[in-house]
């Protein structure tokens, strides 16, 4: 494949205008989300409407006016989310969660990624709610934009029901963007978690490991959470030690990649290694090995033996990177 310099792993775009302060006025929020230029995207038990009726799922953004939009929020009790602007477009997002009246297709069980499609009755059959991991390959940057801003949010929502210095519950505030105990004032804000993740390299050979729950032959670049007190470089160097007994150097930050499920942000670097002698936690992993860049390349085209991190993941951008020597 051709690597573009200028490209950026998927949900790591900048299409959408957050517009922070008008999130703090409630009256201004209160008009906009029945403007009619307003549109909203939906939320079913963390799934988002598409529309999947094109070659390539699109993200259904359903406009304020559209009654049956009208209908389905009065019917779940369902809050308006403020997001932002989107080519200067107000948009929203509301879960709809407490819909139970499931018409699925059949859920793939112990599927690594949930492939159902599920459908809302009062909505056409080709708009289905979707994991969104199953449409990383085809995604545009700025659908990717807006379910990563929207899914991130839903799940802090969905994660701060109580207050975490008193335990009661909390109130939503500022168009969905903070929480309020009304018993001790604490405020709570979505939250973000960091993650390094890393390709090590040794000559012509990368590092990359695979978990016991990924799907069979599955591996990707070594990846962990940071910890309170770390630096990004600190956290690289410990997580390769850890996980494969490697000693790495020269980290060097490469790009990042929103990962809303349910809250991180990937922190992508490069490292070289001391050594390629493995000494594997297999706690931590159920295998590591050294692969050759011909041998990444092979496997991008035509996975046999074994598969790398799938389309979409900051890891592929990086194995991508990497095979172009562009890293």
């Amino acid at each position: 494949m051709t690597f573009d310099t200028e490209s950026k792993p998927i949900f790591a775009s900048s299409f959408l205008n957050r517009s922070t302060k008008m999130r703090f006025q409630a009256a201004e929020i209160e008009r906009l989300s029945k403007h009619k230029a307003t549109h909203y995207i939906l939320i079913w038990n963390g799934q988002i409407l598409f529309n999947i009726k094109n070659p390539i799922p699109r993200v259904k953004l359903m406009s304020a006016n559209d009654p049956r939009l009208r209908e389905l929020i009065t019917r779940h009790k369902s809050e308006k989310n403020f997001l932002g602007y989107l080519s200067g477009r107000p948009i929203f997002f509301c879960d709809i969660s407490k819909w139970t009246g499931l018409e699925s297709d059949e859920r793939i069980e112990n599927s690594f990624i949930d492939e159902s499609r599920n459908h809302h009755p009062l909505l056409p059959d080709s708009w289905k709610f979707c994991e969104i991991r199953s449409f990383l390959s085809v995604i545009s940057e700025s659908d990717a934009e807006l379910v990563a801003t929207a899914k991130g949010l839903y799940e802090w929502l969905e994660s701060s029901i109580f207050c975490s210095k008193c335990g009661s519950r909390t109130r939503r505030a500022t168009a969905g963007w903070e929480k309020h105990c009304p018993v001790c004032n604490g405020k709570h804000f979505p939250r973000v978690d960091p993650v390094v993740i890393m390709l090590i390299e040794k000559g012509d050979k990368t590092l990359l490991g695979r978990s016991h729950i990924w799907p069979e032959g599955m591996f990707s670049c070594l990846a962990g959470f940071m910890e309170p007190g770390e630096s990004i470089e600190t956290a690289a160097v410990r997580e390769t030690f850890e996980e494969t007994g490697v000693e790495i150097t020269n980290v060097k930050y490469i790009t990042s990649q929103p990962w809303p499920f349910p809250a991180s942000l990937m922190i992508g670097c490069s490292a070289s290694a001391k050594t390629d002698r493995l000494n594997i936690d297999t706690e931590e992993l159920e295998d590591a090995r050294w692969f050759t860049k011909k041998e990444v390349e092979q496997a991008i085209k035509n996975p046999r033996d074994w598969r790398p991190a799938r389309e979409g993941s900051i890891a592929r951008f990086l194995l991508d990177a990497w095979i172009a020597d562009k890293i």
